[in-house]
């Protein structure tokens, strides 16, 4: 996208972020269990936005390390299966080498992927929040 046209955007969000603010500006009454609060209706909505982009990005993380640990056991493997063979391979290990390289690899783009989706959702939030 062109420069102009983000800054169009960004100025169409921002507009459309402020009338948001105007018509929900209306305190509401929250009741907790021993107490109650008064607070405008659009700091709840984009609170609860806010909380569940956390969520979401923690759950986005855990699954990301999850996979850093398997990917990293799995090179463990592979760089002992190497050490521990000598130049005359046998086929059994040698297809487990080939085996353990593959699911590597994958799970390298899977991780690849995630981390991009992780960074493309990061900016598309921010420029939710840039807006709001």
């Amino acid at each position: 996208m062109s420069r102009k046209f983000k800054l169009f955007l960004l100025i169409v969000v921002i507009f459309l972020l402020v009338l948001f603010s105007i018509v929900n500006a209306q305190a509401i009454t929250i009741n907790l269990f021993f107490t109650t609060i008064r607070i405008p209706l659009v700091v709840l909505v984009l609170g609860c936005f806010v909380v569940s982009f956390l969520v979401a990005m923690m759950l986005l993380l855990s699954t990301i390390m999850k996979k850093n640990r398997l990917l990293n056991r799995q090179s463990k493997q592979v760089e002992q299966l190497l050490a521990d063979s000598n130049a005359n391979f046998s086929e059994d290990a040698q297809a487990k080498i080939n085996e353990l390289e593959q699911t590597t690899h994958r799970q390298s783009r899977e991780i690849s992927d995630l981390r991009h989706k992780l960074a493309s959702y990061i900016l598309e939030e921010a420029d939710e929040n840039q807006t709001n």
